[in-house]
C-alpha cells in the first residue's frame, strides 16, 4: 500500500512540474508579445499626463510619476519607447521579489535543485493577471513586488532563519514607504507586514530600548503622509473628493441614482436631473468623474460630503438586502479573486474583468486566451491535489509513517504552520478584500488585488513541496 501511495504521489508530483513549466512557457510568450506595446488603460494615459508636471491628485502617488519620467528620459537617450524601460524595471523587480519570497518563506529550500527553484519562481512570476500588470503603465506591478519583499522578511523572522531585527524592520518600513508613495491606499494596506514584524520583534524583545520599534514605524507614516500632502493637489483631475462619504455613496448608492431620485434632498434634485441620474447609473466611474465634480462645484466639498452621507444612508436603509448582497458578492470576489475572475470572464457578475481582458489580448488574442484559460483551470486542479495530499499524506519528507507533518514555512520545529503563517496571509488577503469592497462602486476590479492573486498561487507551490517533492525528485518511490 505504501509503495502504491508513493507511486501516486510521484505521478502527481510530475503533473505539478509539467503544469508549472507550461504556465511559464505561456507567460514568456505573453511577455514577448507585449514588451513593445502599450496596453490601453485610461489610468495609464492619466498617469502619463500627470508625470508631465508631477502634479498627482489625491488618488495618485508621486513615486510612480517620477519613475515614468525616468523612463521617458531614458527613451530620449536610447531609441526605445519609455514603457519598454518601465516594463524591464517592473519585470526585473517582480522576478527578484518572487525569488526573495521563495527564499525566506521556505518554499524554495531545495538548495541542491536550482532548476526547481527557478521553476517555482517562474510559476509565481507568470500568473496571467499579475503579469499583465508588469507589462502595463500602472503602479500595481511595483506595489505587489514591494509587498512580497516585505512579506518575505516577516516570514524569514517567523521561521527564525535570520536575526537581523533592526535591519529587517528598516527594510520592511522602506518597502512600506515605497508602497505608500506609489499609491496612497498602501499607507494602510502596506502596514500589515510592518505590524506583524513589529509585534514579533516586540515579543522577542529584539530592540532595547523598545521605542526604536515605534520610531521606525512612525517615521514611515510621517514620510508617506508628508510627501503625499506636499505633492498631491486634491481635485486636480476632476474626481470626487477622497472621503468616507464619497466612498459610501459610490458603494451604496450606485446604480440607484435614477431609481431613488425622488427621495433625494431637494437641493440635490436641483443639481442632478433624472436623466443625469440615469446616465450616472450606467457606469460606476461616473460617480467619481461626473457626480462628484458636479456636486462639489455646486455645494462645495464640505456640503457635498454631507449629501453623500445622506444619499448613501438612504439607499442602504431603502435597499438593505440589495446593497448587502452586492457588498457580499464583491467581497467574495476579491477574497477568491482567481476563481471569481474566471467566472467573470465567462460572463458572470459585474466587474472590470472583461474590460481588462480586452486590453490584455490586444497583441496576441489566441495565445492570451489559451494562457488565461490554462491558468484558470490549473490553479484549482493544483489546489485539489494539495487537499488530496493533506488528506492522504501520512509521511513527511524525512519522517516515518504516522508522524505529524511539519511545514516548510513552520516557525519552529514541531509547531503548527497554520498557527504562525496563516494569520499573516489571511490578514493580508482580508485587509485588501475589505478595503476595495468598501471603496468600490459595485464593479470588482482584479487589478486592485495582485497581492491576493499571488498568495492564492502560493498554495500549489507550497503543497507540491510539502507533499510531492520527495517522490517527484525520484527519491521516494517507484516509477509511475
Amino acid at each position: 500500500m505504501e509503495a502504491k501511495q508513493k507511486a501516486v504521489k510521484k505521478c502527481i508530483g510530475g503533473v505539478f512540474l509539467i503544469g508549472m513549466a507550461v504556465q511559464i512557457v505561456f507567460g514568456l510568450g505573453f511577455i514577448g508579445a507585449n514588451l513593445f506595446s502599450l496596453q490601453g488603460f485610461s489610468e495609464s494615459r492619466e498617469l502619463v499626463e500627470m508625470s508631465a508636471n508631477l502634479r498627482p491628485d489625491e488618488y495618485t502617488g508621486i513615486l510612480y510619476l517620477l519613475i515614468i519620467r525616468m523612463g521617458m528620459m531614458l527613451g530620449k537617450i536610447l531609441p526605445l519607447p519609455y514603457f519598454f524601460w518601465l516594463y524591464l524595471l517592473q519585470l526585473g523587480a517582480a522576478f527578484y521579489a518572487v525569488c526573495i519570497f521563495l527564499k525566506y518563506s521556505g518554499l524554495g529550500e531545495e538548495k541542491s535543485e536550482p532548476l526547481l527553484f527557478l521553476l517555482k519562481a517562474g510559476y509565481l512570476f507568470c500568473i496571467p493577471q499579475v503579469l499583465q500588470l508588469h507589462l502595463a503603465v500602472l503602479p500595481q506591478s511595483l506595489l505587489v513586488s514591494f509587498f512580497l519583499i516585505a512579506l518575505a522578511v516577516v516570514l524569514g523572522q517567523i521561521r527564525g532563519v535570520q536575526s537581523r531585527g533592526k535591519k529587517d524592520l528598516i527594510l520592511v518600513c522602506v518597502c512600506w514607504l515605497a508602497m505608500g508613495l506609489l499609491h496612497p491606499d498602501y499607507l494602510w494596506l502596506g502596514s500589515v507586514p510592518v505590524i506583524f514584524l513589529f509585534c514579533l520583534l516586540w515579543k522577542r524583545k529584539s530592540f532595547k530600548p523598545a521605542w526604536q520599534l515605534a520610531f521606525a514605524a512612525l517615521a514611515a507614516v510621517l514620510l508617506i503622509n508628508g510627501v503625499n500632502m506636499a505633492t498631491q493637489e486634491a481635485g486636480s483631475r476632476g474626481k470626487i473628493q477622497r472621503t468616507l462619504g464619497a466612498a459610501l455613496v459610490s458603494r451604496m448608492a450606485w446604480p440607484y441614482f435614477e431609481d431613488n431620485y425622488y427621495f433625494w434632498p431637494e437641493e440635490v434634485k436641483e443639481v442632478m436631473s433624472p436623466e443625469e441620474g440615469r446616465e450616472i447609473s450606467r457606469y460606476a466611474d461616473n460617480v467619481k468623474l461626473v457626480l462628484g465634480p458636479e456636486f462639489e462645484a455646486a455645494f462645495g466639498k464640505k456640503q457635498a460630503n454631507i449629501y453623500y452621507w445622506q444619499m448613501a444612508l438612504h439607499c442602504f436603509s431603502d435597499r438593505t438586502k440589495e446593497v448587502l448582497s452586492k457588498i457580499g458578492e464583491d467581497f467574495a470576489a476579491y477574497l477568491f479573486v482567481p476563481f471569481a475572475t474566471a467566472k467573470q470572464l465567462a460572463g458572470g457578475g459585474l466587474s472590470y474583468a472583461g474590460w481588462n481582458f480586452d486590453r490584455m489580448w490586444e497583441q496576441a488574442k489566441t495565445w492570451t486566451s489559451l494562457y488565461v484559460r490554462y491558468a484558470a483551470r490549473s490553479l484549482p486542479t493544483g489546489i485539489l491535489f494539495v487537499i488530496f495530499g493533506f488528506l492522504f499524506g501520512k509521511k513527511g519528507r524525512n519522517g516515518k509513517k504516522g508522524e505529524k507533518l511539519e511545514s516548510s514555512i513552520s516557525p519552529e520545529k514541531g509547531s503548527s504552520p497554520a498557527g504562525a503563517v496563516l494569520p499573516l496571509f489571511l490578514a493580508c488577503i482580508l485587509t485588501q478584500a475589505v478595503w476595495y469592497t468598501l471603496s468600490g462602486a459595485g464593479m470588482m476590479d482584479y487589478k486592485n488585488v495582485p497581492v491576493v492573486m499571488t498568495l492564492w498561487y502560493v498554495c500549489p507551490v507550497w503543497g507540491f513541496g510539502k507533499y510531492y517533492w520527495e517522490e517527484a525528485s525520484g527519491n521516494g518511490g517507484e516509477k509511475c
